[in-house]
């Protein structure tokens, strides 16, 4: 027998796949495993020194909940070689490693194969177990571990499926493929979708690529021959997610939220949420928040609230009773509308802490913050710019034009004699992209330029 020396390490290679708009065909997200030591176990019989260099790659589609790894070996140059056999062991914490545990996968009889795939199901933590056969017994065996990660990058492409009816965004969201933890990426374009409830898969990361107006996330009409189906509502309920570089636009909800639902820990970050509206459709609780409705603890910064309505409170965001901490910096509010109180944004909880910084408020009229200061349950609002005269009142705080290149045209940076410009927070913590005092708004502070 002439044994090999076992590799030091798998490299990690990742590639992005894509989901084809119209014919639904995935290339392949390839994963090769990092490891500092060996990823495999020697155990060799008789002295002998490693078996053999194996290595891993998993594959995995998004349309499918099944994955497959392809196992690799150089040429098993073994005298009187007989054949080798290749068992798999899911590994669980609280099982103990015996013979039984194995499963045998598949018999190789020809020394000259080098490779064999095996087909899986998502998030296993795998070990494979190769053993080598020679007429003189069992030579020796190798193991590689393979893990199907919870956290996978998948890019979708623009467009809507004519055989299934659904956008490709909401059909990967659907899929089991996509798990807790998982990066769905949207390239640009618009997104169609209808309500999807992601509460049962927290962690997701939906972002856009490039430019958060050129993504855009609609809702999606079903053709005139399915004219019969009831009109479905469009919006997201996520739990510990972000969302990222997106446009959201035109989403209805009836309840808690007309475009997004949050729960958990959630962030917000360069989106433009743009004629989303919360409508009486249900008796279960008031219809509020027409951007987001924002349960337990939320981070929302460098976002646009346009022509956002709820038919109760808050025209942009209603933040729940039972919300701990939510930080809202470097927003832009203009156009929002509520037919009860605040009119961009609603405080329902009266021991969570509200922190408002650097944002510009371009509403004119009854009060954008409810409730305001005096109240048990105020926000903090500090460096921010008010059109009229009721923000809570703090030195940092300016009422005035915030000066728009275009706001007509939902073009929001500011103007050069802005009252808004380089009138944030001077912490250079806050400072912008070119090093200079924060501008308020959404397109200030070190995440601004976007």
């Amino acid at each position: 027998m002439v044994p090999l020396e076992p590799s030091m390490g798998i490299h990690l290679q990742t590639r992005t796949h894509t989901i084809d708009k119209i014919t639904w065909i995935a290339s392949a997200l390839i994963f090769v495993l990092v490891a500092c030591e060996s990823p495999f176990r020697i155990k060799p019989k008789d002295g002998n020194a490693g078996l053999l260099q194996v290595q891993g790659a998993l594959s995995r589609t998004p349309i499918t909940d099944s994955s497959f790894v392809v196992l690799t070996w150089p040429v098993l140059a073994f005298d009187d070689f007989l054949r080798l056999e290749i068992a798999r062991h899911a590994v669980e914490a609280d099982t103990v490693e015996s013979d039984a545990s194995w499963i045998l996968r598949h018999i190789i009889a020809d020394s000259q194969t080098t490779s064999w795939q095996d087909t899986i199901y998502d998030d296993l933590d795998i070990l494979y177990r190769l053993t080598v056969y020679t007429a003189g017994g069992q030579a020796g065996f190798s193991e590689y571990r393979q893990v199907v990660p919870l956290t996978t990058r998948l890019v979708i492409q623009p467009g809507v499926d004519p055989l299934t009816d659904k956008g490709a965004l909401e059909w990967s969201l659907q899929s089991p493929i996509v798990d807790a933890g998982d990066t769905v990426a949207l390239e640009p374009g618009y997104h169609f979708t209808t309500r999807l409830d992601l509460t049962d898969k927290p962690g997701l990361v939906i972002q856009g690529i490039g430019a958060a107006a050129a993504t855009i996330i609609v809702w999606y009409e079903p053709p005139p021959t399915k004219a019969g189906r009831k009109r479905p509502w469009f919006m997201f309920k996520l739990r510990d997610s972000v969302l990222e570089s997106l446009t959201i636009r035109s989403a209805r909800g009836d309840v808690e939220g007309g475009a997004v639902s949050a729960r958990g820990k959630s962030l917000f970050r360069q989106c433009i949420f743009i004629d989303n509206k919360v409508n009486a459709g249900s008796t279960e609780s008031p219809p509020s928040g027409g951007a987001i409705y924002m349960h337990d603890n939320a981070r929302i910064e460098n976002c646009l609230f346009v022509d956002n309505t709820a038919s109760l409170n808050g025209g942009a965001i209603y933040i729940a009773e039972d919300v701990g901490e939510v930080s809202i910096v470097n927003c832009t509010f203009s156009r929002t509308l509520a037919y009860g109180r605040g009119q961009a944004i609603a405080n329902g909880s009266s021991s969570g802490q509200i922190e408002i910084m650097n944002c510009i408020f371009d509403l004119s009229g009854d009060e954008a913050l409810f409730p305001s200061s005096g109240n048990i349950n105020a926000m903090s609002v500090t460096y921010s710019l008010a059109l009229e005269n009721w923000l809570v009142p703090d030195s940092t705080n300016l009422v005035g034009n915030a000066a728009f290149i275009n706001a007509q045209a939902n073009d929001f940076h500011l103007l050069r004699e802005s009252p808004a410009a380089d009138a944030g927070n001077p912490d250079p913590a806050y400072n912008d992209p070119d090093g200079s005092r924060n501008n308020m708004g959404a397109y200030g502070g070190p995440d601004g330029n976007w």
